[in-house]
């Protein structure tokens, strides 16, 4: 999500590099994540195309206290989305609020909200995509550090981090791993290694759930061959070869999700390129964000939404699937937002963009 670090929400204030003060909070060994319901499994299309939408709420702002400087989904959201026929929930949060200390245990105040939003979800069938919002970092002693690139964040902290959530997780295969998003300030091939080991760490606990590994600069699907990702990532391996690249994809004029106005024939065209390159070496993709402004009046911005979900559909060799940007109880006016109005009374009533969204659902 690009666009919210050039936005001005007074939610999301954050150090330079974008990241949560570490909390120091004591680390707690969590318990066991609750089995998925028998009869989800076995509904379970691994093969199938995943429309859905992220709700956006627990990567929020600095601070450690749920309900005040951040929350979680609330189970009414994916009543709803379910509802609409969208069978696929992104739920970003922050990699220090879910380990407040860099190899240490799991924190339960955030992995029990985390376990909730997957039972109800896993409840009603949808698929949970894991979403690690950090842009390619996280604190260290109230710091930014990037992986890979500062030395006291290593492949061997990410690592660690993954090989406890997909220990937690691996029995439920609703629940998708989405690595990293949006890392921008490593090299290509950098960002390459490391979510190299981190789908081997996966892969060593035994885990056999969908995992969605980004690009460097922001994981753009418009720059994937000019930023040096397609050949960075040409060769990318999978011993459980379950993965897919997970892309973003606005369409205003650069691509950041920040502005109303569309450019005409974006829609057509911004996934071509890396399209054609996930055909050449037979991958599949994802699209993880992607959104416009929902305006009644804005006719261009509906077009090319419109247009870019009609590409997807006409290429879904590639694509698995989409989340859109974004839906979510704290939004309140953001222009691009499918978070119902009135969903707390019960008298839910869609967004503009809604319609478009569930026409390209299959």
């Amino acid at each position: 999500m690009k666009h919210l670090l050039l936005t001005s929400l007074s939610l999301l204030a954050a150090t330079s590099l974008g990241f949560s003060q570490d909390t120091g909070t004591p680390a707690q060994t969590p318990p066991p994540a609750p089995a998925i319901a028998p009869a989800s499994a076995a509904s379970y299309n691994p093969s199938g195309y995943f429309p859905g939408v992220n709700l956006a709420v627990a990567e929020f702002g600095k601070g450690d206290e749920i309900n005040k400087n951040y929350t979680y989904p609330q189970d009414a959201e994916f009543t709803y989305f379910k509802n609409k026929g969208f069978k696929i929930i992104r739920i970003p949060f922050k990699w220090e609020r879910i380990q407040p200390q860099a190899l240490g245990d799991l924190r339960e105040q955030d992995l029990s909200q985390l376990d909730r939003c997957v039972a109800t979800a896993s409840g009603l069938g949808l698929v949970v995509l894991l979403d690690v919002h950090n842009y390619g970092g996280r604190p260290i002693d109230g710091k930014g550090a990037l992986i890979g690139v500062d030395p006291q964040l290593t492949n061997a902290e990410f690592n660690d981090f993954w090989t406890k959530l997909a220990n937690h997780y691996k029995d439920n295969p609703l629940v998708w791993f989405g690595l990293m998003n949006e890392p921008h300030k490593q090299t290509p091939q950098i960002n390459a290694d490391t979510m190299q080991a981190a789908v081997n760490a996966i892969r060593a606990t035994g885990a056999k759930n969908r995992i969605l590994v980004p690009g460097t600069s922001w994981t753009g699907a418009h720059s994937w061959i000019k930023s040096g990702n397609g050949d960075a990532l040409a060769n990318f391996k999978d011993p459980a070869d379950n993965f897919a690249f997970e892309v973003h994809q606005y369409l205003d004029k650069d691509s950041s999700g920040t502005h109303p106005q569309a450019v005409p024939g974006m829609g057509d065209k911004c996934l071509v390129a890396f399209t054609t390159w996930a055909k050449e070496h037979h991958f599949k993709a994802f699209l993880g964000e992607f959104g416009w402004d929902g305006n009644p009046t804005n006719t261009q911005a509906n077009l090319e939404g419109d247009a870019l979900l009609s590409y997807m559909d006409q290429n879904k060799d590639v694509w698995v699937g989409y989340t859109y940007w974004s839906a979510g109880p704290w939004w309140n006016k953001y222009m691009y937002s499918v978070e119902p109005d009135g969903l707390k009374q019960g008298a839910p009533v869609d967004k503009n963009q809604l319609p478009i969204l569930v026409k390209h659902q299959q």
